[in-house]
């Protein structure tokens, strides 16, 4: 609860015009009735940025800036807008352009997509598909799935320039957000544009994740089949040991391969492997 004063909101240089026509208006309401309730809706997580724009109303200083910080910077803007305070607006902008980075551009990317700001968003999406190997995982993890599609896709994204490090980080997020990853936006998230190439390491997760999501790659499913196969021809290690398996009898490494990614694939893929594998030898 805040205890303010009109002529801090709605006089002087740091003025909010909603307040200034919000205080007009009750003082020429019909009959001199006074409005003494008024309720302002605005988004939850804009309440944070609340202290710091009131101190910045407050402040004698007239140089001085808002207090932002990377989670304020964009509801800072966004009330600056929404209650006619052109300067507020100004000053949080300055402060994320100065603060705008590959460590940052996650959050501001997310800000920018609640508050329905495109212009900013493309911007935050661009710095990270420019520095989508150099960002931690524990900031990419946090985006949702149509983001990350938003930054593999940019215009700005390069595939070639790590793509083993893109991989890695691919089979990461899926593993972070498997209950949030459609069928659709795995088939998207994995695609020969984006991720040029499969690691070996990976390869069995990728393939188990198809399972999951209930992809049944020898349908009429060209993506669904390209990616399987990828996959296969990344891993030659496992696929020999598929081969050898098969010809001991016995289950050999593959069960302890990739963490036992191998042992829970259901029998018809299992066959698919073997039946691929086998294809491969006779080709050599």
């Amino acid at each position: 609860q805040y205890h303010l004063h009109k002529v801090n909101l709605a006089v002087g240089l740091r003025s909010c015009e909603y307040f200034a026509r919000l205080f007009q208006k009750m003082r020429s309401s019909a009959g001199g009735n006074l409005v003494r309730e008024h309720t302002l809706e605005l988004p939850k997580s804009s309440l944070q940025a609340i202290p710091a724009m009131l101190d910045y109303l407050y402040d004698p200083d007239p140089t001085v800036q808002v207090n932002a910080t990377t989670i304020t910077a964009i509801p800072l803007r966004y009330l600056g807008k929404y209650l006619g305070n052109p300067l507020l607006f100004d000053s949080a902008t300055r402060f994320l352009q100065m603060d705008l980075r590959k460590e940052t551009a996650v959050a501001y990317l997310q800000q920018a997509e609640i508050y329905k700001q495109k212009k900013l968003a493309e911007v935050c999406a661009r710095v990270c598909a420019e520095s989508f190997t150099q960002i931690k995982m524990t900031s990419l993890s946090t985006l949702e799935p149509h983001l990350m599609k938003k930054v593999l896709h940019s215009k700005y994204f390069r595939p070639d320039i790590d793509s083993r490090a893109i991989c890695a980080k691919i089979a990461s997020y899926c593993r972070c957000q498997d209950k949030s990853i459609s069928t659709k936006m795995f088939l998207s998230l994995t695609s020969e544009n984006v991720m040029q190439n499969i690691c070996e390491e990976e390869a069995l997760f990728f393939i188990q994740f198809m399972v999951v999501l209930g992809i049944d790659v020898s349908c009429d499913n060209q993506k669904a089949g390209r990616l399987f196969e990828r996959c296969v021809l990344a891993a030659p290690h496992m696929m020999q040991e598929v081969v050898n398996s098969s010809r001991k009898g016995r289950a050999g490494r593959i069960a302890k391969n990739a963490s036992g990614s191998y042992a829970k694939l259901p029998p018809q893929i299992k066959v698919q492997l073997l039946e691929f594998a086998l294809t491969q030898q006779q080709h050599l």
